[in-house]
Protein backbone atom coordinates (compact mmCIF):
# COMPACT_ATOMS: atom_id res chain seq x y z
CA UNK A 1 0.00 0.00 0.00
CA UNK A 2 1.07 3.61 -0.91
CA UNK A 3 0.72 4.64 2.53
CA UNK A 4 3.27 1.89 4.08
CA UNK A 5 5.88 3.09 1.41
CA UNK A 6 9.01 5.20 1.94
CA UNK A 7 11.24 7.15 -0.24
CA UNK A 8 14.32 4.91 -0.99
CA UNK A 9 16.91 7.83 -1.99
CA UNK A 10 18.14 11.20 -1.89
CA UNK A 11 16.85 14.38 -0.44
CA UNK A 12 13.64 12.66 1.16
CA UNK A 13 15.00 8.95 1.85
CA UNK A 14 13.30 7.87 4.79
CA UNK A 15 10.09 9.94 4.41
CA UNK A 16 6.12 8.70 3.44
CA UNK A 17 5.58 9.07 0.09
CA UNK A 18 1.77 9.71 0.45
CA UNK A 19 2.49 12.74 2.29
CA UNK A 20 4.54 14.03 -0.03
CA UNK A 21 2.70 13.91 -3.08
CA UNK A 22 0.89 17.09 -2.95
CA UNK A 23 4.30 19.16 -2.39
CA UNK A 24 5.25 20.81 -5.53
CA UNK A 25 8.88 20.95 -4.42
CA UNK A 26 8.87 16.81 -4.34
CA UNK A 27 7.15 16.82 -7.69
CA UNK A 28 10.15 18.25 -9.18
CA UNK A 29 12.07 15.95 -7.33
CA UNK A 30 10.65 13.36 -8.67
CA UNK A 31 10.32 15.10 -12.76
CA UNK A 32 14.38 14.49 -11.58
CA UNK A 33 14.38 11.36 -10.32
CA UNK A 34 12.47 9.06 -12.63
CA UNK A 35 14.68 10.48 -16.13
CA UNK A 36 17.43 9.33 -14.02
CA UNK A 37 19.68 6.27 -15.11
CA UNK A 38 18.20 3.25 -13.86
CA UNK A 39 15.61 4.06 -11.40
CA UNK A 40 12.74 1.97 -12.85
CA UNK A 41 14.99 -1.58 -12.09
CA UNK A 42 16.15 -0.23 -8.96
CA UNK A 43 13.10 1.26 -7.16
CA UNK A 44 10.03 -0.34 -9.41
CA UNK A 45 7.62 0.57 -6.40
CA UNK A 46 8.60 4.28 -6.22
CA UNK A 47 8.57 4.58 -9.86
CA UNK A 48 5.43 3.13 -10.39
CA UNK A 49 3.45 5.43 -7.98
CA UNK A 50 5.46 8.43 -9.08
CA UNK A 51 4.30 7.65 -12.78
CA UNK A 52 0.88 6.84 -12.27
CA UNK A 53 0.36 9.61 -9.89
CA UNK A 54 1.85 12.95 -11.95
CA UNK A 55 1.92 11.63 -15.15
CA UNK A 56 -0.56 9.33 -15.58
CA UNK A 57 -1.43 8.08 -19.28
CA UNK A 58 -4.25 9.98 -20.46
CA UNK A 59 -7.89 8.74 -20.58
CA UNK A 60 -8.50 9.36 -24.09
CA UNK A 61 -10.19 6.01 -24.71
CA UNK A 62 -13.14 6.35 -27.16
CA UNK A 63 -15.88 5.94 -24.27
CA UNK A 64 -13.93 8.41 -22.04
CA UNK A 65 -14.30 10.73 -25.32
CA UNK A 66 -18.09 9.91 -26.00
CA UNK A 67 -18.45 10.92 -21.83
CA UNK A 68 -16.68 13.88 -22.22
CA UNK A 69 -18.43 15.04 -25.03
CA UNK A 70 -21.94 14.24 -23.88
CA UNK A 71 -21.24 16.27 -20.39
CA UNK A 72 -20.19 19.43 -22.51
CA UNK A 73 -23.80 19.38 -23.73
CA UNK A 74 -25.48 22.78 -21.94
CA UNK A 75 -28.05 20.42 -20.30
CA UNK A 76 -25.90 18.23 -19.18
CA UNK A 77 -24.18 21.34 -17.60
CA UNK A 78 -26.83 22.95 -16.20
CA UNK A 79 -27.76 18.64 -14.66
CA UNK A 80 -24.32 18.67 -13.03
CA UNK A 81 -24.91 21.90 -11.76
CA UNK A 82 -27.94 21.48 -10.18
CA UNK A 83 -26.83 18.48 -8.46
CA UNK A 84 -23.96 20.72 -7.37
CA UNK A 85 -26.32 22.93 -6.01
CA UNK A 86 -24.99 25.49 -7.97
CA UNK A 87 -27.08 28.27 -8.31
CA UNK A 88 -27.21 30.44 -11.41
CA UNK A 89 -28.39 33.85 -10.97
CA UNK A 90 -31.27 35.11 -13.37
CA UNK A 91 -29.71 37.80 -15.69
CA UNK A 92 -33.29 39.50 -15.68
CA UNK A 93 -33.07 39.71 -11.97
CA UNK A 94 -29.63 40.90 -12.19
CA UNK A 95 -29.99 43.47 -14.76
CA UNK A 96 -33.40 44.86 -12.74
CA UNK A 97 -31.65 44.91 -9.56
CA UNK A 98 -28.64 46.29 -11.25
CA UNK A 99 -31.34 49.34 -12.20
CA UNK A 100 -32.82 49.86 -8.50
CA UNK A 101 -29.49 50.18 -7.13
CA UNK A 102 -28.54 52.88 -9.76
CA UNK A 103 -31.57 55.08 -9.83
CA UNK A 104 -31.31 55.10 -6.02
CA UNK A 105 -27.84 56.43 -6.54
CA UNK A 106 -28.68 58.76 -8.83
CA UNK A 107 -31.65 60.31 -6.21
CA UNK A 108 -28.58 61.12 -3.38
CA UNK A 109 -26.72 64.60 -3.16
CA UNK A 110 -23.94 64.24 -5.56
CA UNK A 111 -20.89 66.08 -4.43
CA UNK A 112 -19.45 66.95 -7.62
CA UNK A 113 -20.20 67.73 -11.41
CA UNK A 114 -17.71 64.45 -11.85
CA UNK A 115 -19.83 62.46 -9.79
CA UNK A 116 -23.21 63.14 -11.50
CA UNK A 117 -21.66 62.52 -14.60
CA UNK A 118 -20.59 59.03 -13.63
CA UNK A 119 -24.01 58.70 -12.01
CA UNK A 120 -25.50 59.74 -16.20
CA UNK A 121 -22.96 57.72 -17.77
CA UNK A 122 -24.43 54.51 -15.73
CA UNK A 123 -28.10 55.11 -16.60
CA UNK A 124 -27.38 55.45 -20.05
CA UNK A 125 -25.29 52.46 -20.10
CA UNK A 126 -27.95 50.67 -17.98
CA UNK A 127 -30.46 51.50 -20.91
CA UNK A 128 -28.44 48.97 -23.09
CA UNK A 129 -28.91 46.33 -20.47
CA UNK A 130 -32.71 47.29 -20.09
CA UNK A 131 -33.19 46.64 -23.85
CA UNK A 132 -31.81 42.87 -23.30
CA UNK A 133 -34.43 42.03 -21.26
CA UNK A 134 -36.98 41.52 -23.47
CA UNK A 135 -34.24 39.62 -26.14
CA UNK A 136 -33.93 36.70 -23.06
CA UNK A 137 -35.89 33.87 -23.34
CA UNK A 138 -35.69 31.08 -21.23
CA UNK A 139 -35.26 27.20 -22.64
CA UNK A 140 -35.30 24.27 -20.69
CA UNK A 141 -34.75 26.55 -17.37
CA UNK A 142 -31.61 28.67 -18.99
CA UNK A 143 -31.62 32.17 -19.93
CA UNK A 144 -30.31 32.79 -23.41
CA UNK A 145 -29.23 35.46 -25.41
CA UNK A 146 -28.67 35.21 -29.24
CA UNK A 147 -29.09 31.53 -29.11
CA UNK A 148 -26.16 31.11 -26.61
CA UNK A 149 -27.15 30.10 -22.64
CA UNK A 150 -25.56 32.67 -20.00
CA UNK A 151 -22.85 30.61 -18.90
CA UNK A 152 -20.30 28.87 -20.75
CA UNK A 153 -18.73 24.91 -20.93
CA UNK A 154 -14.83 25.03 -21.06
CA UNK A 155 -12.53 22.02 -21.43
CA UNK A 156 -9.81 22.79 -19.31
CA UNK A 157 -6.46 19.64 -20.06
CA UNK A 158 -3.87 22.15 -19.56
CA UNK A 159 -5.39 22.42 -15.76
CA UNK A 160 -5.97 18.82 -14.93
CA UNK A 161 -9.74 18.38 -15.31
CA UNK A 162 -11.93 16.69 -18.13
CA UNK A 163 -13.95 19.73 -17.73
CA UNK A 164 -14.62 22.83 -16.35
CA UNK A 165 -18.02 24.84 -16.60
CA UNK A 166 -18.08 28.43 -15.88
CA UNK A 167 -20.66 31.08 -16.02
CA UNK A 168 -19.84 33.50 -19.28
CA UNK A 169 -20.21 37.22 -18.00
CA UNK A 170 -19.41 38.60 -21.48
CA UNK A 171 -23.02 40.58 -21.14
CA UNK A 172 -21.31 42.23 -17.40
CA UNK A 173 -19.92 45.36 -18.90
CA UNK A 174 -21.27 47.91 -16.20
CA UNK A 175 -18.40 49.51 -14.52
CA UNK A 176 -18.40 49.38 -10.62
CA UNK A 177 -21.45 47.43 -10.68
CA UNK A 178 -23.56 47.32 -7.50
CA UNK A 179 -23.85 43.38 -7.58
CA UNK A 180 -20.21 43.05 -8.39
CA UNK A 181 -19.23 41.61 -5.55
CA UNK A 182 -21.63 39.30 -4.68
CA UNK A 183 -23.02 38.29 -8.14
CA UNK A 184 -23.25 34.64 -8.85
CA UNK A 185 -22.48 35.29 -12.85
CA UNK A 186 -18.88 36.01 -12.10
CA UNK A 187 -16.17 33.78 -11.04
CA UNK A 188 -18.43 30.52 -10.63
CA UNK A 189 -16.69 27.36 -11.68
CA UNK A 190 -17.64 23.71 -11.13
CA UNK A 191 -13.95 21.27 -12.20
CA UNK A 192 -14.89 17.73 -13.43
CA UNK A 193 -13.22 14.52 -13.46
CA UNK A 194 -14.55 11.60 -15.72
CA UNK A 195 -14.08 8.05 -15.56
CA UNK A 196 -15.75 5.75 -17.28
CA UNK A 197 -15.18 3.42 -14.54
CA UNK A 198 -14.71 4.08 -10.76
CA UNK A 199 -13.17 0.92 -8.94
CA UNK A 200 -10.53 0.30 -5.76
CA UNK A 201 -7.60 2.52 -7.20
CA UNK A 202 -10.54 5.77 -6.00
CA UNK A 203 -7.84 6.78 -3.45
CA UNK A 204 -5.13 7.82 -6.20
CA UNK A 205 -8.01 9.28 -8.04
CA UNK A 206 -8.64 11.60 -5.46
CA UNK A 207 -5.13 12.39 -4.87
CA UNK A 208 -4.69 13.37 -8.35
CA UNK A 209 -7.67 15.66 -8.04
CA UNK A 210 -6.14 17.21 -5.11
CA UNK A 211 -3.13 17.75 -7.27
CA UNK A 212 -4.60 19.74 -9.74
CA UNK A 213 -3.78 23.54 -9.83
CA UNK A 214 -7.35 24.83 -10.67
CA UNK A 215 -9.45 24.35 -6.97
CA UNK A 216 -12.42 25.81 -7.57
CA UNK A 217 -15.47 25.73 -5.14
CA UNK A 218 -17.35 22.88 -6.76
CA UNK A 219 -15.68 19.84 -7.75
CA UNK A 220 -17.24 16.59 -8.85
CA UNK A 221 -16.54 13.13 -10.22
CA UNK A 222 -18.87 11.29 -12.33
CA UNK A 223 -18.19 7.57 -13.23
CA UNK A 224 -20.16 5.25 -15.31
CA UNK A 225 -19.58 1.97 -14.13
CA UNK A 226 -18.95 1.41 -10.78
CA UNK A 227 -16.64 -1.72 -9.47
CA UNK A 228 -15.06 -1.67 -6.31
CA UNK A 229 -14.98 -3.68 -3.42
CA UNK A 230 -16.17 -0.61 -0.79
CA UNK A 231 -19.93 0.90 -1.89
CA UNK A 232 -20.61 3.25 -3.36
CA UNK A 233 -21.90 5.01 -0.37
CA UNK A 234 -18.44 4.59 1.29
CA UNK A 235 -16.40 5.84 -1.77
CA UNK A 236 -18.89 9.21 -1.94
CA UNK A 237 -18.19 10.16 1.67
CA UNK A 238 -15.03 9.43 0.97
CA UNK A 239 -14.70 12.29 -1.28
CA UNK A 240 -16.82 14.19 0.62
CA UNK A 241 -14.61 14.75 3.15
CA UNK A 242 -12.42 16.87 0.46
CA UNK A 243 -15.58 18.59 -0.76
CA UNK A 244 -15.61 16.48 -3.84
CA UNK A 245 -18.96 15.12 -4.82
CA UNK A 246 -19.38 11.68 -6.73
CA UNK A 247 -22.19 11.42 -9.32
CA UNK A 248 -23.32 8.70 -11.79
CA UNK A 249 -23.91 9.08 -15.30
CA UNK A 250 -27.44 7.63 -14.09
CA UNK A 251 -27.98 10.43 -12.03
CA UNK A 252 -26.98 12.99 -14.47
CA UNK A 253 -29.20 11.38 -16.98
CA UNK A 254 -31.95 11.34 -14.89
CA UNK A 255 -31.53 14.84 -13.64
CA UNK A 256 -31.67 16.01 -17.39
CA UNK A 257 -35.00 13.99 -17.74
CA UNK A 258 -36.66 16.52 -15.58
Amino acid sequence: MIENLIVPFGKYKGQQIDSLLNDSKFRSYCEWAINQQNIRENYPDFYQIVVNFYFPPNDNTPEHNALQNRLLDYKYCLAIGKLCNWKLMSKKSCILNLGKEVRITKELPYRNEYERDKINDKLENLKYFMDLIDCIIEVDGVEILDGKPFFKMAKSVEDGWDIIIKTDDSYCKLEECAALNNCSINNRKIAIEIKTSLGDDYPKILRQMKSNKIQPEYKCLIYDKFNAQATIEEVKNFFAIEGILVFSMIEIENEVQK
